[in-house]
């Protein structure tokens, strides 16, 4: 596969940003496009650096896109760049006008780790008429694990509430039935009724956050009827490399792109 690596200026940012992807280079297009968030330690050098994604997506022809979401929990920040802005609208547009990818549903996917899995949860349910696929690795609905306390994923320091009040402000203090809340978008997803997408979610039994998934599972399994087409997985696993590079092929099976 080609690698590229971009440098260009977001309007939605306003600054300079980055993003790197893999497209096929033997094939001719319009190809299936993967979505690839990172998560809150990491960069969008991340994915090439410490998975085998390449070799995955190599023989499904799939265009993957690997964006920069900095320190923002994918949202359009209070005290900061627009990152849900950039990645759901600006990004979409500039890819269709650049590459040769699909502009059908049924082509999209998108998923992430960690940070970034939740970032998937929450772009792909506020806009399931774009995505065929969300998946989810060792996440869970950060909006109902970081406000709640005694939560792993809080953390009760001057710093991380620094980073909360720049990404959500105001908002931070209610977030549960809110556009950052998993719940709450996969209810309006529901009510819409328009197509879902299917949902791979998976988690090592040694994670931090593994208690705040099962949360986020119980949702997803009390539908009725599975709407979402919810498959979770866990096996033993902390919240590493090792464990994710593991899932990605079952991701993609149950997306039905193997």
């Amino acid at each position: 596969m080609a690698f590229l690596q971009m440098t260009y200026f977001s309007q939605a940012l306003a600054k300079t940003t980055r993003m790197n992807l893999f497209l096929p280079e033997h094939e001719k297009g319009p190809f299936r496009s993967l979505w690839l968030l990172h998560g809150w330690s990491e960069d969008c050098t991340a994915w090439q650096r410490f998975s085998s994604i390449e070799r995955y997506a190599e023989p499904l022809h799939l265009a993957v896109f690997m964006p920069d979401a900095h320190l923002s929990f994918y949202n359009d920040m209070a005290h900061g760049p627009a990152y849900f802005t950039h990645i759901t609208k600006e990004l979409p547009e500039m890819a269709a006008r650049l590459f040769p990818v699909s502009q059908k549903r049924e082509d999209t996917f998108i998923a992430g780790l960690s940070m970034g899995g939740y970032g998937a949860l929450k772009i792909g349910l506020s806009q399931p008429e774009r995505f065929a696929g969300i998946g989810c690795f060792s996440a869970s609905n950060f909006a109902e694990g970081i406000t709640t306390k005694g939560s792993p994923l809080r953390r009760e320091s001057p710093q991380w509430f620094g980073w909360m009040d720049n990404i959500y402000g105001e908002e931070f203090d209610h977030l549960m039935g809110g556009k950052s809340d998993i719940y709450a978008l996969g209810d309006a997803a529901l009510k819409a009724g328009g197509p879902l997408p299917k949902i791979y979610h998976c988690i090592g039994t040694e994670d931090g956050g593994y208690q705040p998934a099962q949360l986020t599972r119980k949702y997803f399994e009390e539908k009725p009827g599975n709407p979402f087409s919810y498959r979770y997985e866990e096996g033993p696993g902390v919240h590493d490399w090792r464990f994710w590079d593991a899932h990605i092929e079952n991701c993609f099976r149950h997306f039905g792109l193997l």
